[in-house]
Formats: structure tokens, C-alpha cells, sequence
């Protein structure tokens, strides 16, 4: 979470302005500094309460008047990320132009050149040094709602160099984009877009990561950003949270998050002798909190264009026709609880931080344990249903296609009850590779062989069971895989657990 507060302040701590009248002047200056000031003590405060320290340091605030625009200066500023505060980035001076435009709004512009600036590891050693070419900041800021409502920030290009190991991290040209729509007073829909292209690692004069295209998108609608606001406003004012809102007022701040999708092309990892690549890989999902305690969300995890080759590939044991080519699955979740996947996402946001900073402590993995075992009783109660429909894969030799639905059910042996069916073509194929790598001199493939043959055999028994799905695909076989409340499982009406006792 510190890691996202940080970039929130690179874009925004030194554009907070509020108060500041239409023409500049040294009073209007003074304001302004004082209300920079304000902002870091904004995220100070509550990052002391998280934490128990500071995260943002800096020498000096510098703000000029020149004609309808101020000049800001932020001097020396740091991101430490301990209470010694020796870990973390040094990013040096920051300045920007902004302009009011009334009604606590102001036009950001003209972000001056960065210097190359520096991490820290937790010792206080540099550990690598960062370099932002032509960067771009340019959007409208709200100081009542401490956001944008728009953003255009772009860089040419971005190096990360290691200062204790060898190699160089790169990228081309990065993009962010914001735009929002005011739908009530207060209230706005929002979107978010960005783009880096060709992120490479160099080591040794050759590339052993690529990735040609990140690209990543999202959409909220009903966002209560005077509530957000003020929520940050008093998390930083109540050092004991006494004034904390519950959970379902959180919620009720973001009711729906759409169309959220990250896209990554052209990926490419070469290391001693082997190499892998993917065509495409996306990750998507959309999120409906409603107007009660339930929300719905959907799903989509999609990896095209697999490939994989060389000496480590031919070490395992594993047969190239074996490694998928293409992997999808796409759902929905109906009935989830609101409140209870909040509290749990917050739970594991806050063990992740911890667990960075190497503060997680010995109670880290009950607490994960008790947030995970709250959500899923909680499921339980609610009844949520989770919706497949589509998890296919495939390989050069044989292919899987197949939906199901499952409901969780606190009463079921499980916590849950429901089926998925499936089609898998080339079962030919995968019994003839497997014969031939059970017969095979190398032990890792006779293995891998052994195995495989053990695993269609269940296969091709399951496949005769009595309630045996027809295929749609000709030369497939079907199955349907039930979890009956009892605890009984059944694949094509034979059984492969038997009901469980009562409690």
C-alpha cells in the first residue's frame, strides 16, 4: 500500500493549492506552501498510524507567483520506507507550474526535467539508479477531492540500472491517462488508461526478458470522491481510529468497478539455453458492489501463443507436445459479500506491505488464516455462486473445453456444492506420446511417461461411467465432474469420494 501512496504523491503532493484565488500573488504563494506542507502531513499521519513512521522528507517547499501560474518547488524529496528512514528513494528536486481555475480546481503543467534519482535498500546502500526521460505531467487537480479529475503524464523512455549486480531494465514510451464525469455533486465516473512499450533486461550485452506491450485500463462508476477525501483526511486526524467508518460505508465509495483489463504482448524470457514466450497474456475483471450487502463480479484469465524450448525443457523430462499452447478461463461470482471481501482484500494488502517491509511478525499467517476462513464462511452464509464459462487449454497434441457452475454452501461437507463439464480431444494422441516416453532410455521422460499412462487410464474409465455426457467434438471424450452436499464426488456417475460422515 506504501508502494501506491508513493506514486499518489509523486503525481500529486506538490499540486495541492487550496484556497488559492484566481490571480497569483506572494499571500496566494504563502497559502500554497502551507497547503503542500498540509498534503505530506496528510500521508505522514497516516502512514504513521500504519506504520509507525514517515515516508515522505524533504528540504524545502519553494512557491513563486509569475503572472496567472505559480512555480513549486519541492526540494530534496525523499520516500523513506523505514523509521531510520534509510530505506527508500531519493528523488531529488521536483518543480511544476499549476494554475487555478476556480472552485478548488487548478491545471497542472510543465513537470520539470528529473535527475536521475536513487533506491535504497533497508541498510542505506544504493541499490540502483533511475532515469526518466522527457517526462510529461500535465491534468486538472481537485484540492477538495485530493485527485485528479483528469491526467496526461507520458515519459520517452525509463531506465532502471542495478548498482551491485550486473544488467539494465528498460523501457520505451509510458503513458497515463484519467478523464472523469461529475454524475451527481460529488460523484463521478472515472476511467484510467496506461501504456509502457518494449520493457527489455540487458545483461551481458544481450536481452534475457522482453516484453513488447503493457497496456492497462479501468473504469468506476459512482465514486464518492468528497467521502474518499474525507475519509483520507480523517484517517490522518485520528490517530486511534476512533472515528473509523464501517465497512459498508467503504464499500459504498466505489459501488462499481468495470472493464478492468491488463493486456501483456510479446513476452519473452531466454535464459541458459532455454527460452520461453507467450503472444499474449490478458487479466480482466469487473466488479458490481450493488445496493446491499452482495455484489457481482466477473473474470477473464487468457494466455495465448505459449512456447517453450531448449535445454531445461529437455532436462525435465517434459515433452514439447505436453507444454500448453493456450490457456483460458472466463466466470462470474454472484452473491459475494461485500463487506467481508473488502475486509479480507484489506487484510491481505496490509500482510503484503508488512511482509516487504519485514514487519510481517509472528502473528502474519494466523490473521491471513482468520481473514481467509471469515470469507469463507461468509460465502457460505451468502450462498455465492461461481460461474464457468469457458476453462479451456490446449497443447500440440490434445485439448480440454469445459463450463461448470459451484455454490458455496456452509453446509455442505465442502463448503460447496456444484459440477463441471468438460471435453478432452486427442486422448489417441497423449496414450501414444505417453507409451513412447514410458519406453524411453532418459528416466525423467520414463517417468513423465509412467505417469501420464497411469493418468488416462483413470481417464478412459471415468469416461464409460453410466451417466457419460454425449461429446459434442467428434472422437472426444465427456465428463461430468459432481460435489453433491454430502461430500460425494462422481465423475460421470462413478464414484471417486465417498459421502462424508455427519459431524
Amino acid at each position: 500500500m506504501r508502494v501506491w501512496a508513493a506514486v499518489g504523491l509523486i503525481l500529486s503532493v506538490f499540486l495541492v493549492t487550496s484556497g488559492v484565488k484566481a490571480q497569483t500573488s506572494a499571500e496566494g504563494a504563502a497559502e500554497l506552501k502551507a497547503e503542500l506542507q498540509a498534503m505530506i502531513d496528510l500521508y505522514n499521519g497516516i502512514s504513521a498510524q500504519e506504520q509507525g513512521d514517515r515516508v515522505y522528507l524533504l528540504d524545502e517547499i519553494s512557491v513563486t507567483p509569475e503572472g496567472e501560474t505559480y512555480n513549486v518547488l519541492l526540494r530534496n524529496l525523499r520516500m523513506a520506507f523505514s523509521q531510520d528512514e534509510t530505506f527508500g528513494i531519493a528523488l531529488g528536486d521536483l518543480s511544476v507550474k499549476m494554475a487555478p481555475l476556480g472552485g478548488q480546481l487548478y491545471r497542472v503543467s510543465d513537470l520539470g526535467p528529473l535527475a536521475p534519482f536513487t533506491l535504497y535498500d533497508e541498510t542505506g546502500q544504493a541499490v540502483a539508479k533511475i532515469s526518466i526521460a522527457a517526462p510529461k505531467l500535465e491534468g486538472d487537480f481537485s484540492t477538495r477531492y485530493l485527485s485528479y479529475l483528469t491526467l496526461d503524464a507520458a515519459a520517452a523512455a525509463i531506465e532502471v540500472a542495478p548498482m551491485l549486480e550486473p544488467g539494465l531494465l528498460r523501457s520505451g514510451q509510458v503513458t497515463v491517462t484519467a478523464d472523469s464525469q461529475e454524475v451527481s455533486p460529488g460523484v463521478y465516473d472515472q476511467q484510467v488508461a496506461s501504456e509502457v512499450r518494449d520493457i527489455t533486461f540487458v545483461e551481458s550485452g544481450a536481452e534475457s526478458f522482453r516484453l513488447d506491450r503493457l497496456t492497462a485500463s479501468s473504469s468506476a462508476s459512482g465514486v464518492n470522491m468528497e467521502e474518499s477525501a474525507a475519509l483520507l483526511r480523517r484517517l490522518a486526524e485520528d490517530p486511534e481510529f476512533k472515528q473509523m467508518p464501517d465497512l459498508e460505508a467503504i464499500v459504498a465509495l466505489i459501488p462499481g468497478i468495470g472493464d478492468s483489463r491488463i493486456t501483456l504482448e510479446g513476452f519473452t524470457v531466454e535464459e541458459e539455453g532455454s527460452r520461453i514466450s507467450i503472444g499474449q497474456m490478458v487479466f480482466a475483471g469487473d466488479y458490481d458492489s450493488g445496493d446491499g450487502d452482495v455484489g457481482q463480479g466477473g473474470f477473464e484469465v487468457s494466455i495465448l501463443d505459449i512456447a517453450a524450448s531448449g535445454a531445461q525443457v529437455s532436462e525435465s523430462g517434459l515433452d514439447p507436445r505436453l507444454i500448453p499452447t493456450r490457456f483460458t478461463i472466463r466466470g462470474r461470482l454472484d452473491q459475494l459479500p461485500n463487506k467481508e471481501v473488502l475486509a479480507f482484500f484489506t487484510e491481505a494488502a496490509a500482510m503484503a506491505d508488512a511482509q516487504a517491509m519485514g514487519e510481517m511478525g509472528a502473528m502474519g499467517d494466523d490473521r491471513s488464516m482468520m481473514a481467509a476462513m471469515t470469507l469463507v464462511n461468509s460465502l457460505g452464509t451468502y450462498g455465492t455462486t461461481f460461474t464457468i464459462d469457458e476453462l479451456s487449454f490446449a497443447n500440440q497434441i490434445s485439448a480440454v473445453a469445459g463450463t461448470g457452475s459451484f455454490r458455496a454452501n456452509a453446509q455442505a461437507a465442502y463448503m460447496a456444492e456444484g459440477f463441471f463439464r468438460m471435453q478432452l480431444a486427442g486422448m489417441q494422441n497423449l496414450q501414444k506420446l505417453a507409451q513412447s516416453l514410458a519406453a524411453s532410455q532418459n528416466q525423467e521422460q520414463r517417468e513423465t511417461g509412467q505417469g501420464l499412462l497411469g493418468l488416462l487410464g483413470l481417464m478412459m474409465i471415468y469416461a464409460q461411467g453410466p451417466e457419460a455426457p454425449q461429446p459434442t467434438v467428434e472422437g472426444a471424450l465427456a465428463y461430468d465432474l459432481k460435489i453433491k452436499p454430502d461430500g460425494a464426488i462422481t465423475i460421470n456417475g462413478t464414484p471417486l469420494l465417498p459421502p462424508q460422515p455427519q459431524q
